[in-house]
């Protein structure tokens, strides 16, 4: 299990900041949302620059709510393309009457990092993944994709190669 940041809302006082975050330019991030009121059927991470409002916003990950009521959020390499200081995270949600609800907001700062990453987002199935039909002694290669509700589709190539 990754070692993940955990960020505790406090609904009754939005007017704190939350934990502040230090992330590498590159480099991805675990965070668990503790705190998140019961009625949010969806809550996201938000990052951007102090005072901007874009729409949509510059960086959003999404989270997903875990059995024991905490929601975890990954957030890929893209959302720190580069070092900066003094960027702000907010997060957010949507009740379940489709209302969006702000629920506290940290700062963020980029750093330089020498582990040289990279903002491609990591394919779902390793790249050069083959499944060997023992039958035919033949490997076909395996691929992913995920559409926009999150749904994976799998795709086996029909020929066969040997290896």
């Amino acid at each position: 299990m990754p070692t993940c940041i955990d960020i505790n809302l406090d609904a009754g006082r939005l007017n704190f900041p939350l934990r502040p975050l230090h992330v590498g330019a590159l480099s991805s991030a675990v965070a668990v949302l503790r705190g998140v009121p019961p009625d949010i059927d969806r809550a996201a991470v938000v990052i951007q620059a102090p005072g901007e409002t874009p729409d949509p916003p510059r960086f959003r990950a999404d989270a997903t709510k875990q059995a024991d009521g905490t929601w975890r959020c990954y957030m890929s390499p893209w959302c720190f393309p580069e070092a900066a200081a003094a960027l702000e995270y907010h997060v957010v949600g949507v009740d379940a009457l489709d209302n969006p609800r702000w629920l506290g907001r940290g700062a963020l700062d980029v750093h330089d990092c020498p582990a040289d990453g990279s903002g491609d987002a990591p394919p779902i199935v390793p790249r050069d993944t083959y499944i060997r039909n023992p039958v035919t002694g033949l490997y076909h290669l395996l691929t992913a994709a995920v559409d926009g509700d999150g749904n994976i589709t799998l795709d086996l190539a029909e020929e066969g190669v040997e290896r």
